[in-house]
């Protein structure tokens, strides 16, 4: 009599995150059979997927054979459930309620032999593997388990076109087609063990913000005072500014690229500014392997941005001991930021306990990387940078707001006073990809890769690179009213090109520089009438805001202007200024009025020195 075995697979499967497991009915189980699995993800335009996972059990041993095969899967829906071989549909048992099923494939045929093999197939769909979040989609299979006895192990993605470009996908597919409006991922074994599978679609993701600042000066003079608004950052956001309300003074960038504006009180005013805007926001995907040499980092940012500062304890004992072990300069700048990374998610436990807190200390890198205890995001985030500073690679923090699939998976931990929430995550410069924004909190609490990649669910209030303590973000600015939010962030529902609007006015005005006019250049008034802020206007070193003009020598009539966007691509606006609109003789006045003001001031000369020398005489 041949002996029997159950062979059991279980899929823990939380939220949209699945994560498999292979466990036997008997420890001696895995030198019994050996498995093969083909399993394709098949996803419809409405994010319906249908789950076939193809599956092959070999005998190893001459009396043992497999009697059934049983799948678990937790926290997820499923139905249209079946099973079968090449020959007829296979008894199941079936348990299940609205998040978890149990499916028991009854085999009746007896496969008997050393070599022998058992094919079938499982068939059932899903809602909750591809989710619609605002304009992208997210589709999640992390953290893949696979025993010894797994043999081969394919994964096959198909992804409709209509989802749009690939944001992101890690790892890298091993095979990637087009095929009847869709787009296939194929991954194999070395590529997904012990890893995850996760992927975004999208052209990018639209927010709608309105935030509040309240400010107050308590002296008794007319102060300024600065607030941060959140501002570009190449390849992650690009923000369009709708309505700031009261107008600030000035508008300015601080050398981390935040947008400061600076709003006049008077003695003891207190003052609360509304800003209305949309964001876009944008996934970016790098290999590591394939970063830039640390010699050949600027200067300048190893000067701005490897320095200790107050969290960023750089010279702390413990964290020279270990980001001397970690650093590797045989190796890019973003394996050995990634080996800072690695070295946080895998030492640090995160306090999913914090948001309880009214009031959130902040620790540093020093303390929670010298002692064992339960942290927050900011020590996350403050860890990374002191380490990587210290391996001496350009870093900084990042306060903003993040959407949460979840408080266990990706949990937000800066609990601010009327109950605004925020996330921190960190940068860190690569020669070959420039600021790459990284996030080691998420990493370390969902097992999802937020190195290679972020998601399109950060939004960026404000950097902190010069200062480890300013400038502040938004929600952190509150006088006494400690009940109203100051923070509301949503996905737009509507997606308005309109808001992000490039436009630009020119206007001939008067030259103050005879030189200029003679080299027949002309002076122009070039306004910003659009909602974002525009760089590199006719390829000077300057940028101008909304709302704001600045003054640019161009010849006469000119036919376009040159200006770069968010995202340093080169664009250009064609304008018409017709001959009527040009008031007549502004070349000629151009050259008066500097005549007319040497005349006077020859004159002046004249009366206050050398006519009193000659009537003294």
């Amino acid at each position: 009599m041949p002996k029997t075995l159950n062979l059991l697979l279980k899929s823990a499967i939380i939220a949209l995150i699945i994560c498999i497991d292979f466990s036997y009915g008997k420890t001696f189980a895995q030198e019994q059979f050996n498995t093969e699995y083909d399993i394709i993800y098949e996803i419809n335009t409405n994010g319906e997927t249908k789950v076939t996972q193809n599956i092959t059990i070999e005998n190893n041993l001459k009396d043992v054979i497999a009697k059934n095969y049983s799948l678990s899967i937790n926290q997820m829906n499923i139905y249209d459930i079946k099973a079968s071989n090449d020959k007829e549909k296979l008894d199941t048992e079936i348990s299940q309620d609205q998040k978890s099923a149990s499916i028991k494939v009854i085999f009746e045929d007896e496969i008997i032999g050393e070599g022998r093999k058992n094919k079938f197939k499982i068939e059932f769909k899903s809602k909750d593997i591809a989710t619609k979040v605002g304009e992208v989609w997210n589709i999640n299979f992390p953290n893949i388990q696979l025993s010894d006895s797994t043999k081969e192990y394919t994964v096959t993605l198909k992804v409709p076109s209509v989802f749009g470009p690939e944001i992101y996908i890690a790892p890298q597919a091993d095979e990637v087609k087009k095929e009847n409006n869709y787009s296939i991922y194929k991954f194999y074994k070395n590529s997904v063990e012990n890893k995850g599978i996760t992927a975004s679609f999208g052209k990018y993701q639209t927010l709608n913000f309105k935030l509040k600042y309240q400010i107050e000066n308590d002296s008794n003079f007319s102060a300024l005072h600065e607030i941060a608004l959140p501002s570009d950052i190449k390849d992650m956001q690009n923000v369009a500014y709708l309505d700031i309300s009261p107008k600030p003074e000035s508008l300015k960038k601080d050398q981390d690229g935040n947008l400061i504006a600076s709003f006049k009180l008077t003695p003891k005013q207190k003052l609360q500014i509304a800003l209305n805007g949309s964001a876009r926001i944008l996934g970016n995907q790098i290999n590591p392997s394939y970063g830039g040499k640390f010699e050949e980092i600027q200067t300048d940012l190893i000067k701005k941005y490897t320095k200790e500062d107050k969290y960023w304890e750089i010279y702390d004992p413990k964290i020279i001991e270990i980001s001397k072990n970690l650093l590797n300069k045989e190796i890019s700048v973003s394996e050995n930021a990634k080996s800072a990374y690695n070295y946080v998610i895998k030492n640090l436990k995160y306090n999913f306990d914090i948001v309880k807190n009214d009031f959130i200390p902040r620790s540093g890198a020093a303390k929670a990387l010298n002692s064992k205890g339960l942290w927050g995001c900011m020590e996350f985030t403050d860890s990374f940078i002191a380490l990587t500073r210290a391996m001496g690679i350009p870093s900084r923090e990042i306060n903003g707001y993040a959407f949460a699939t979840d408080n266990i998976s990706t949990p937000i931990s800066i609990n601010l006073k009327g109950g605004d929430l925020l996330h921190s995550w960190a940068e860190y410069y690569d020669p070959n990809f420039g600021w790459v924004a990284v996030d080691p909190t998420w990493g370390a609490t969902s097992g999802v890769d937020y190195f290679s990649k972020l998601d399109t669910n950060h939004f960026a209030f404000v950097i902190k690179g010069m200062d480890s303590e300013y400038p502040l973000p938004a929600g952190a600015y509150r006088t006494d009213n400690f009940q109203e939010r100051l923070i509301s962030v949503d996905f737009a529902q509507n997606n308005s090109n309109g808001d992000f609007k490039e436009s630009l006015m020119v206007e001939q005005t008067i030259s103050l520089n005879p030189l200029k006019t003679l080299k027949g250049l002309r002076n122009y008034k070039v306004s910003n009438i659009g909602q974002v802020v525009l760089y590199s206007i006719n390829d000077e070193a300057n940028y101008i805001l909304p709302g704001e003009s600045l003054n640019i020598y161009m010849p006469k009539n000119p036919d376009k202007i040159s200006y770069k966007d968010f995202n340093n691509v080169q664009k250009s606006i064609g304008i018409y200024l017709p001959e009527d609109y040009l008031f007549f003789g502004y070349e000629y006045i151009s050259l008066l009025i500097p005549l007319i003001l040497g005349l006077l001031t020859c004159m002046s000369f004249y009366l206050l020195i050398i006519r009193p020398m000659v009537l003294r005489k």
